[in-house]
């Protein structure tokens, strides 16, 4: 390690990368990882080996269960066999047997008990009330020794019966006990009423030497159990087996051998099998030497952003306790200090602190009946009731090419127009683009504001004119009472212009209302659209539309005209606000002919000639309007099945939903509404016919939380209902009605 350091890096530069963030972050995670895997590899081995052992302590229990298991299969063929015999089944049927017959059974049966080695085999005769027993002969019943044994087969209810007994006595072996797992069966084997029991007993003793034999050959702690009941175990002890895991025989014998291993005995096995433990700290030593080469690596670019900002680079800095970050962040909040006191120094021009504060009002932000503390501090104060907007607009300040000169000229219009129009109120003025000049005005309404207004714009404009050469044109709106009074104000100033620079006038007046009531609203809407479709024929069917409703019920040639002018108006402006470009002169081609109209048949003529000549120069949206409507399509059809509103799709597209509403519709001849309903209507035909969904269940995967919508809009779009639709056969997608 020391050489390590020695020769590839500095001592001080070590010690840094040692303390550096990027160096802990690094080591923890490599570490952990490669702990991780250490540990994941270690778990394979141990869960491998565990499987082996399993497999294998199960193969020998299973043995020796079946071992033991054969000597209880043969106890009860044993009683099948002896009680199918032809001397045993005829001495069941005699009340008073011969002698011959006794002889002939005793001699059949004598046969087995010397082949299997069974400890003792004895026959009980209801009808001649006789018991014959292997060990000491014929009794009667009355006289029988074991009185325990004629207890337990009287009392017997079912076919056969497993039990322990220690109670049987040897007279021929000094009469001591002897264990005995002994088996009963009822007699004869294929009647259901029994006339007698064979009862066949083997040495418990014997059997648990057996188990012995076969269980002992394995190292850890076993057991035998004939049905739950502990046979032999090589503790002795039946309560020390169950601290450990049980590895057992095939658990649907009568005999069932395990094999008991504690924690510590499974670690021991485990113990030798394990990866190398000097496997893990070289783990962690090659942690240890990817964490400083990462972190080596990536202090350089924090080194050399530290000698931009003026500072000792991180591995060169002797400040104890600190990281790479923590100076960082030292440099980062002393740049922030000074950039603070610029910016502190750049707001005391109170003008420029002003301006912020009515470009607030006038994107409607701030209302200007509830206007902030700092309004008041900078001076802008409304005393008065009613507001009105001018907006000066300076066509030819954009030509200037010298910036400096631009914004020499619009302070001096600002300046210019405060002192003209402060005489009627308030007043403030503050340029909103290059060469349109906002004039607030708070004033008082009365009867000879207009002409008054009107008098002040013309003397700025000589003024303007005389000084700088410059023409200039006012739109002049008076505010309603309304919210957002003087953003909306200032929209419909600025459409003004476009009516305002085709004719003799330079100033314009306006009161914030709709244009024309009678007119549909659609209309223009509609207009655009075939226009950016060139669709002819719906577009003069439109425009026939508009002379049949308006224009040959206007009450005067004079309104035909406002009329025409209107939708020509809303058609450009429509067609402006989707980005699309159109040429100004065109507009204003077509209202001095709207002016100069004779009649209204003219007029009609005139606004279909625009709209062909519109439709002929190919207007297409924008790149941009195109990609919100594709964005808007594409988040409506992977979000349909949820609960969609259109301002959520709007957030999502990144503009507002009038705006989205509009260049959706110009596109697809829908509104984003109608879309979404005809979209999840058409996704659910493919559930009524391919599933058994019920139509409540189908209306609520595509996004409708009540089914009587689901249902209506279905018929609406396709003229029958869904259930109408399944019956039909559902082979081929409905007609669009």
């Amino acid at each position: 390690m020391f050489l390590f350091k020695i020769h590839l890096f500095p001592s001080l530069k070590f010690k840094n990368i040692l303390k550096s963030r990027h160096f802990r972050t690094s080591f923890l995670l490599t570490a952990s990882g490669l702990t991780t895997v250490y540990v994941i590899i270690c778990v394979l081995f141990c869960t491998r080996n565990l499987f082996v052992l399993k497999e294998n302590l199960e193969t020998h229990a299973n043995h020796a269960a079946s071992s033991i298991q054969d000597i209880i299969n043969s106890m009860k063929s044993s009683s099948v066999l002896i009680g199918s015999m032809p001397s045993v089944d005829l001495v069941l049927k005699n009340s008073s047997p011969s002698i011959d017959q006794l002889s002939q059974m005793i001699d059949d049966v004598s046969t087995f008990s010397d082949l299997y080695e069974y400890e003792n085999i004895a026959l009980f005769f209801y009808r001649s009330g006789r018991i014959y027993d292997t060990n000491s002969g014929i009794y009667y019943e009355t006289d029988y020794y074991n009185k325990e044994l004629i207890q337990t087969v009287s009392s017997m209810e079912t076919d056969s019966m497993w039990f322990f007994s220690t109670a049987n006595l040897r007279y021929y072996e000094g009469r001591r006990e002897v264990p005995l797992l002994t088996y009963i069966r009822r007699l004869p084997i294929y009647e259901s009423r029994a006339r007698g029991y064979i009862v066949i007993s083997f040495s418990l003793a014997d059997l648990q030497e057996m188990c012995e034999e076969e269980a002992s050959e394995s190292p850890w702690l076993s057991a035998v159990y004939f049905q739950d009941q502990l046979l032999w175990s090589s503790s002795g002890e039946d309560e020390i087996l169950h601290e450990g895991i049980a590895y057992s025989s095939n658990a649907e014998d009568d005999v069932r051998c395990s094999f008991y291993l504690t924690w510590k005995d499974q670690f021991n096995y485990l113990l030798p099998v394990l990866p190398s433990p000097v496997l893990y700290p070289a783990v962690l030593f090659l942690s240890f030497l990817v964490s400083v080469f990462y972190a080596a690596h990536m202090i350089r670019p924090v080194d050399a952003l530290m000698e931009k900002l003026g500072a000792s680079p991180y591995t060169k800095s002797s400040k104890r306790g600190s990281d790479e970050f923590t100076l960082l962040d030292t440099e980062f909040e002393r740049i922030s200090t000074q950039l603070s006191h610029a910016r502190s120094v750049t707001l005391q021009n109170q003008q420029l602190i002003r301006d912020l504060l009515l470009h607030d009002l006038l994107d409607g932000r701030i209302e200007p009946d509830q206007l902030p503390e700092e309004y008041t501090r900078s001076g802008i104060r409304f005393p008065h009731s009613d507001f009105c907007l001018i907006l000066i607009f300076v066509p030819g300040l954009s030509d200037l090419t010298d910036d400096a000169e631009q914004k020499q000229i619009g302070q001096m219009l600002c300046a210019n127009a405060v002192s003209s129009f402060s005489i009627l109120g308030a007043c403030y003025a503050l340029n909103t683009d290059i060469g349109e000049i906002a004039v607030i005005l708070n004033t008082d309404s009365g009867e000879k504001l207009q002409s008054e207004l009107k008098r002040r714009c013309e003397l700025l404009k000589m003024h303007s004119t005389f000084h700088s050469s410059l023409q200039l044109l006012f739109s002049v709106v008076l505010c309603s009472s309304g919210p957002d009074r003087l953003h909306q104000a200032k929209l419909l100033a600025e459409q003004n212009f476009l009516l305002m620079s085709c004719g003799t006038e330079n100033v314009t007046f306006e009161v914030q209302k709709e244009f024309a009531p009678s007119i549909d609203p659609g209309l223009p809407e509609q207009l655009v659209h075939c226009i950016l479709a060139h669709d002819s024929s719906q577009l003069k069917k439109h425009a026939d539309r508009f002379s049949t409703e308006c224009l040959s019920k206007a009450a005067s040639l004079a309104e035909a005209k406002k009329f025409t002018s209107i939708v020509l108006y809303s058609v450009f402006t429509s067609l402006l606000k989707l980005d699309i470009t159109v040429k100004e002169s065109m507009l204003n081609e077509f209202i001095q002919k709207t002016d100069s109209a004779q009649t209204i048949q003219e007029c009609d003529n005139i606004l279909w000639s625009c709209l062909a000549c519109l439709t002929n120069s190919g207007p297409k949206m924008s790149n941009d309007s195109h990609a919100y409507v594709r964005k808007a399509v594409q988040y409506l059809e992977l979000h349909y099945s949820e609960p969609l509103s259109i301002p959520q799709i709007a957030a999502h597209v990144g503009v507002s939903s009038v705006y989205l509403n509009k260049v959706f519709k110009m596109a697809t001849e829908k509104t984003l509404s109608e879309y979404l309903n005809y979209y999840r209507i058409s996704r659910s035909l493919e559930l009524l016919a391919g599933s058994t969904e019920t139509v409540n269940r189908i209306s609520e995967s595509v996004g409708y939380n009540d089914v009587r919508s689901y249902i209506r809009f279905f018929k609406k779009f396709y003229g029958m209902t869904p259930n109408e639709y399944r019956k039909s056969g559902a082979d081929a997608r409905p007609t669009l009605v």
